[in-house]
């Protein structure tokens, strides 16, 4: 049986500055500061995660986006 995908849980992008990116993303959005990580910060709302890591931006691809799960028992089907 398929997975039944969800809402999107976060997505990752590359930048050059992740703290930098992340205090605009803040003021800009409104968005906040979830955590910091080696090379990384994520800023939040109530509806995604936005990953910021650090790196060559390309406005062409997304590093990658995530789908929330009913339950983590569905990873297994």
């Amino acid at each position: 049986m398929p997975w039944t995908l969800g809402n999107v849980g976060h997505f990752g992008i590359k930048v050059r500055d992740p703290r930098k990116s992340a205090r605009w993303w803040v003021k800009n959005f409104g968005l906040r500061k979830a955590f910091e990580f080696p090379g990384g910060v994520a800023v939040e709302s109530e509806a995604v995660t936005l990953v910021l890591h650090q790196g060559k931006p390309n406005p062409k691809a997304l590093s990658h986006v995530s789908f929330h799960l009913k339950s983590l028992a569905e990873r297994g089907r």
